[in-house]
């Protein structure tokens, strides 16, 4: 706690302690199942609460009823289960019953078995990423896609990254030590954002804790701070629930994969004012790359705390420990010849066994982070969120250095390092709602803050080189250096230190019913500074020493407009702009200026089938500055290649086009060029960006949610590629075809059991997923199978 600052720390400790005796008085229900006015009505007769709904909104709507001694907030909790229902408190006790928007009943999708008309679709209506309020996507002038929980789980996916390839735009980035993108055709760099806060990017993200996945397209930094102007991913996590709830499912996969996942949430008190959830996961699996593996323990535990009904505080942890061998990053990509990467079986590992195997990387994370609500009244609010996430990095592998492509020659180096990444971003929001004439208002008042410190000692980024043996990559012989590290000493020390506060102000106008008006700014102060000793003997205190810092201010403004002609269609366009991230310093020492970028964007939005199905349609140009590449001359240092532009059109779809079928998909067409540039590159595209990409995912299922068969399938296209910034070669296009097949049943004494067989790439095509440069393209995986079994109580 000693990195939180004083004034907020000062702020949560008086609401929380002024609050801490608010105990709301509890009932003693015992109201029985029946149609959900009944019970609103048995409720208001007990309690004295005073229910406002209309007849539509209720007609046919049956609710469990409530059975024992719970506070009002939870017994109206229990009382609407599953019932697709939602309440706001308008007053003491009078309260707004509407039906509930849908990522709600997805939330209590995973508690309660529907019937067959209720069966969850894949659309999500409201997300708080680009605005920091509830405010529905329909109505915001940006574009926001949202991977909610049933697609992950119908696709049975394992990791966020994998989550991403049903949203437009969103690619894999290079990095394989950190979970990184490229959003409309810029690379979001090694940061990642859970719950709407920064924290350091890691390797496999699991998607045990995970509720849906949120993509922000575009400039994001009034809102978050120095962030890629491609846009953001949003993780947002399982929050505990009042309703008891226990799963546990077991997956079996191609290569050897286990992976067993452990759902648990429920009340810890009498009157349902503290639950809890814990989510865990235990993955251990090769690959069909020779000698890769990887073995993941994921613990989350959570807490959540409403003394009253405007006071809520939630409390999470997460654990997580990875041991692997990878194969990328110089160490087993392949390397380009030609214009295309080497023509070599998927499975050749391009490397040294000898010592990656023999020395598995390591990431060892800690997350531990809160986040408090308190109603002032019925129209303002405040926030505050804080999390504090520490990793630490062991690797070891053979980095590759230069090819021969005549002879298939690949000469490598020694490279293995100790990292530690230790970061805190925290943040104080108000939010109200209020109106000055015929004008509705709802505005945000922000503070945030953020820092990183970071320590690389090893080897592998300093001139100084520890030969390899060479590798032939067509007919490899691997070395026997399994005793190199332990004699070796380290000759690179590096540290980089990061922080900042930003203000922002955000205005949410609504004139009438159909126009929105968002108008918004950020103030940041932000300094950067990094610090290296790369000489044999070296220290990090003497790296330390020698940190240089880098001081900016800049103002980041936001206008959006959105028309809706008719209550399912809406027309939107915005104009942003980003400080993004500092550049760092070139190869004398000398600091680059920080990147910026503007956003010009126009689009459509619509809510079709009585908004069950949604789709957007958006047309963009991000312009950015200052963005780096490495010097052709010197691979070991970047420089700035002037101006990048990305210019597009996206369009998204998700929901459930009737009783039956679930969709979601995308298209995106986008020329990504760097626009100036003193070193060659102008009118060069840029690495990763497709002209063309696209996918489709859609779902059958026949029954209820309790008893029945689904199956599906997915085709996912990508077009060709650049491998590099100097556009001297190419990865071809490819299309993948992904299958389903699950079938639920009420079994093993469980509310519902799912068997479930998922298959990837289902004709075995070959192609490359992405590359990270002319030494290293990846293959994509070839057909997998993975097959699971979850029973849910």
């Amino acid at each position: 706690m000693q990195y939180l600052n004083k004034p907020v720390a000062a702020i949560c400790l008086a609401v929380a302690s002024a609050f801490v005796q608010a105990q709301e008085a509890t009932y003693d229900f015992n109201i029985p199942a029946q149609s959900a006015s009944q019970v609103l009505n048995a409720l208001s007769k007990q309690t004295g609460l005073q229910p406002f709904f209309t007849e539509d909104s209720v007609k046919g709507v049956q609710s469990p009823g409530v059975k024992g001694k719970y506070s009002l907030r939870v017994g109206l909790d229990k009382a609407l289960v599953g019932t697709g229902l939602s309440y706001q408190f308008t007053a003491e006790k009078a309260v707004a019953i509407t039906v509930a928007p849908a990522e709600r009943v997805a939330q209590l999708a995973t508690i309660e078995v529907k019937g067959a008309d209720d069966i969850t679709p894949y659309v999500v209506k409201t997300s708080s990423a680009g605005t920091k309020t509830d405010t529905p996507i329909h109505e915001t002038p940006v574009s926001i896609q949202v991977v909610p929980r049933e697609v992950m789980d119908d696709q049975q996916v394992i990791n966020v990254k994998e989550a991403t390839k049903n949203i437009s735009s969103v690619l894999p980035s290079t990095y394989q030590f950190y979970e990184a993108y490229t959003i409309r055709g810029f690379d979001t760099g090694t940061d990642v954002y859970r719950n709407g806060l920064r924290q350091p990017s890691f390797s496999d993200q699991q998607t045990a804790n995970v509720e849906q996945v949120e993509v922000l397209k575009g400039p994001a930094a009034i809102l978050y701070g120095r962030i890629q102007p491609g846009g953001m991913v949003n993780v947002v996590t399982k929050r505990p629930q009042a309703q008891p709830y226990y799963s546990i499912q077991q997956q079996v996969g191609s290569y050897d994969l286990y992976r067993t996942t452990v759902d648990a949430t429920g009340p810890l008190s009498d009157d349902g004012s503290l639950l809890y959830r814990v989510n865990a996961a235990y993955q251990k699996n090769n690959s069909f790359v020779d000698f890769v593996s990887n073995k993941n323990t994921f613990l989350a535990p959570s807490l959540t705390w409403r003394p009253s009904s405007r006071f809520e505080l939630n409390m999470e942890i997460e654990y997580q420990r990875r041991e692997y061998v990878h194969f990328g990053t110089n160490g087993g990509g392949v390397p380009a010849i030609g214009n295309r990467p080497a023509d070599i079986p998927r499975a050749r590992y391009i490397g040294d066994p000898s010592i990656s195997v023999a020395n598995p990387n390591q990431q060892n994370r800690d997350f531990l982070g809160f986040d408090w609500t308190f109603a002032l009244n019925d129209n303002w609010k405040i926030k505050h969120r804080f999390g504090y996430t520490d990793v630490d990095y062991i690797t070891h592998y053979a980095g590759a250095r230069v090819m021969n492509e005549t002879t298939g020659v690949l000469t490598q180096a020694l490279q293995g390092a100790f990292q530690n990444r230790s970061s805190y971003a925290t943040n104080l929001d108000l939010t109200g709602k209020f109106s000055t004439g015929g004008i509705h208002h709802q505005v945000l008042i922000g503070v945030d803050h953020y820092r990183l410190k970071q320590n690389y000692n090893g080897l592998g980024l300093s001139p100084i080189v520890v030969s390899l043996p060479s590798i032939n990559i067509f007919n490899p012989v691997y070395g026997n250096n399994v005793n190199l590290l332990d004699s070796t000493p380290d000759n690179s020390f590096f540290v980089r230190k990061e922080y900042w506060t930003g203000i922002y102000l955000q205005d949410q106008m609504r004139f009438g019913d159909k126009w929105h008006l968002l108008v918004g700014g950020r103030f940041d102060d932000a300094s950067h500074g990094t610090g290296s000793d790369y000489v044999i003997g070296g220290t990090l205190t003497k790296a330390w020493s020698k940190l240089a810092m880098r001081h900016d201010k800049a103002f980041s403004p936001r206008v959006g407009l959105l028309y809706q002609p008719m209550p399912w269609l809406s027309l939107y366009g915005n104009y942003v702009e980003s400080f993004g991230t500092n550049n760092g310093v070139s190869a004398t020492g000398e600091a680059f200026d920080p990147q910026k970028a503007k956003q010009y964007e126009a689009g459509v939005k619509s809510e079709l089938l009585d908004g069950k199905l949604t789709t957007t349609v958006a047309l963009f140009e991000i312009t950015k500055t200052n963005v780096l590449t490495k010097d052709p001359s010197n691979p070991l240092v970047s420089i700035p290649i002037g101006e990048a532009r990305s210019r597009g059109i996206e369009l998204d779809v998700a929901g459930r086009i009737d009783r039956n079928w679930s969709v979601i998909g995308n298209f995106t067409l986008d020329r990504a060029e760097i626009t100036k540039d003193n070193n060659g590159n102008q009118g060069k595209i840029l690495p990763a960006v497709p002209l063309r990409s696209g996918s489709v995912w859609a779902k059958y299922d026949t029954g209820s949610a309790a008893e029945g068969f689904s199956f599906g399938a997915g085709v996912f296209l990508r077009g060709q590629r650049q491998g590099d910034t100097r556009n001297t070669f190419q990865l071809p296009g490819y299309g993948r075809v992904d299958a389903l097949l699950a079938y639920r049943f009420r079994g093993f004494g469980a509310k519902v059991s799912t068997a479930q067989l998922n298959v990837q790439n289902l004709f075995d095509k070959t192609y490359f997923d992405h590359s990270g440069g002319r030494l290293n393209s990846y293959y994509g995986e070839p057909r997998t199978i993975m097959g699971s079994l979850r029973i849910e109580y």
